[in-house]
């Protein structure tokens, strides 16, 4: 995969990857649509995206909350489980962290999933 994204960053225009993607370490298409689940990021890997960055706050969060489509859940996996009862793909989850100070140099983390149609649907609210 580093190789992959040196090779990608190194390259001039997108013509230059759609003429031979075998040359920057990309499939073609023809590959990608055969085996798609194999250049995808897995549900486990996307979620772990979200739980490495908590971890790295260690010190000052006391507790992790997470909340999908108004439901509030005590970790990822409930995340996953209700994103997949509302048939919303992992990978198409959009979240925002937020901070909540609870005094004493402690803090609540609230980490908010929306699946990307609905933030770009609210945003055109604004």
């Amino acid at each position: 995969m580093a190789d992959f994204r040196q090779k990608f960053t190194e390259a001039t225009t997108v013509d230059d990857i759609a003429a031979d993607p075998h040359a920057f370490g990309a499939p073609t298409f023809e590959e990608f649509k055969k085996n798609h689940g194999k250049y995808s990021a897995s549900n486990d890997a996307t979620l772990a995206i979200v739980d490495k960055g908590s971890n790295n706050l260690n010190r000052v969060v006391d507790k992790y909350i997470y909340e999908i489509e108004g439901f509030r859940c005590k970790n990822l996996e409930e995340v996953e489980r209700i994103a997949g009862d509302y048939g919303i793909p992992i990978r198409d989850l959009d979240y925002r962290p937020e901070l909540i100070p609870q005094g004493g140099g402690k803090a609540k983390m609230l980490i908010k999933f929306v699946s990307k149609h609905d933030r770009e649907r609210r945003q055109q609210w604004e």
